[in-house]
């Protein structure tokens, strides 16, 4: 929070004269939820080659991750990719990679290492660090605003008061999320 306070001046030509200071408020949340980015990918001779082998362990995938617990509406398959990968002259096509990625909400953190086991039995190609979230983060980000703002408060107070200043009202208010 960055915040601009208007100060009054005991002076014959009042100026405007203002203190602007940044505050900040951390409130730490326990993670209970996970999001996974998992690829499937595969290389081929031909992009229809590639896509189905793709397409068969990604329906594989959901159908193991739903089994564990995970609902459908929290997966979402990104779109096909196609790379084509050529000779080392340039010249020529070799093989043609294919993939896609599936993220996973896994809204039960005890479901985590079922997810984790399946995606490894089923081969995922890459699997990349987990997102830890918090489910109902907006009462602690509401928390972390206030103290951003008492610090800005008592941050501007006590520069007001170092220069002989009192402080009037707050002018501007600014907030970097």
């Amino acid at each position: 929070v960055t915040m601009l306070w208007g100060v009054s001046q005991a002076q014959a030509d009042i100026q405007a004269a203002t203190i602007t200071v940044q505050g900040s408020g951390v409130v730490v949340g326990t993670p209970d939820q996970a999001r996974l980015t998992m690829t499937i990918s595969s290389r081929q001779l031909s992009v229809q080659q590639a896509k189905q082998e793709v397409d068969g362990k990604m329906q594989q995938l959901t159908a193991m991750v739903q089994k564990a617990g995970i609902a459908n509406a929290d997966l979402n398959n990104a779109p096909l990719r196609i790379y084509p990968e050529y000779q080392q002259d340039q010249s020529k096509v070799e093989l043609y990679r294919v993939e896609r990625e599936l993220t996973v909400l896994v809204r039960d953190l005890k479901l985590y290492p079922a997810v984790l086991e399946q995606a490894s039995t089923l081969g995922v190609t890459q699997l990349q660090p987990a997102e830890l979230l918090v489910s109902q983060p907006q009462p602690l980000y509401q928390q972390a605003l206030q103290l951003a703002y008492q610090d800005a408060e008592a941050k501007a107070q006590q520069l007001a008061k170092l220069s002989g200043r009192k402080i009037v009202r707050a002018h501007q208010i600014q907030e970097q999320g």
